[in-house]
């Protein structure tokens, strides 16, 4: 039987996409699953990003032809698995280069390589960069609060007084703007009557951003008189 074959330039004419496959490397393989995941990879675009549930997903492989798969690839040197390392040299992930050819046969541009280049890897570090960003800033809420709350003289509500310090996140500045105004509030009169009595709970303080209350702060009785008369 025939094989109908379409030349490549008309292709190009006809603005299909369409990608070369080496009739060697086709030849090399001797199973289904091999071919199936070769065709599958060798006409995806550059920096596609290699993954298992995508392909058990396209040909209806279980996990055991896959490996199959996966494993005569491997052993012909069309399929590479590496680990990728940051600029920290910390191990960040795994990465898959896969050759149209095999490696060591293959000209540079018939690699499809996945390198720190690769935009997946590059979200990956950023995402990574973020992670370590929020987990400082984290550290600094917590011993922020601390602070607060070792100053708070309402020791009750903490959950929900650490969740409000937490969505207020305050930087430098504001942290000392809150620190100032309690501890002029801790001075006042409706703090230091009737054994604090109406001091509010710290959860409300700070939902209510009541450090900038203004405060008449206890005068001290003998305040304003001279030589004790």
């Amino acid at each position: 039987m025939p094989v109908d074959k379409i030349d490549g330039a008309v292709l190009r004419n006809l603005d299909i996409g369409f990608d070369l496959v080496s009739r060697e490397a086709v030849d090399m393989l001797e199973t289904s699953e091999a071919m199936v995941i070769y065709l599958l990879l060798v006409t995806r675009p550059p920096n596609w990003i290699v993954r298992k549930q995508w392909i058990l997903d396209r040909t209806g492989f279980g996990d055991f032809r896959y490996r199959k798969g996966r494993k005569e690839l491997e052993s012909k040197g069309f399929w590479t698995t590496a680990n990728v390392k940051d600029d920290a040299g910390k191990l960040s992930g795994k990465v898959v280069w896969f050759s149209s050819i095999p490696r060591e046969n293959a000209h540079p541009e018939a690699l499809v390589s996945r390198t720190s280049e690769n935009p997946h890897l590059r979200a990956i570090n950023a995402l990574k960069e973020q992670e370590s960003i929020k987990e400082q800033e984290n550290k600094d809420i917590c011993a922020n609060f601390s602070i607060f709350w070792s100053e708070y003289p309402k020791k009750r509500d903490k959950a929900r007084s650490l969740k409000a310090f937490t969505k207020l996140n305050p930087d430098p500045d504001l942290m000392e703007k809150i620190l100032t105004g309690l501890g002029k509030q801790k001075r006042s009169p409706d703090w230091t009557n009737d054994n604090g009595k109406f001091i509010p709970l710290p959860s409300t303080w700070l939902n209510g951003r009541r450090w900038e209350d203004d405060t008449d702060e206890e005068q001290d009785p003998f305040e304003g008189l001279a030589n004790g008369y």
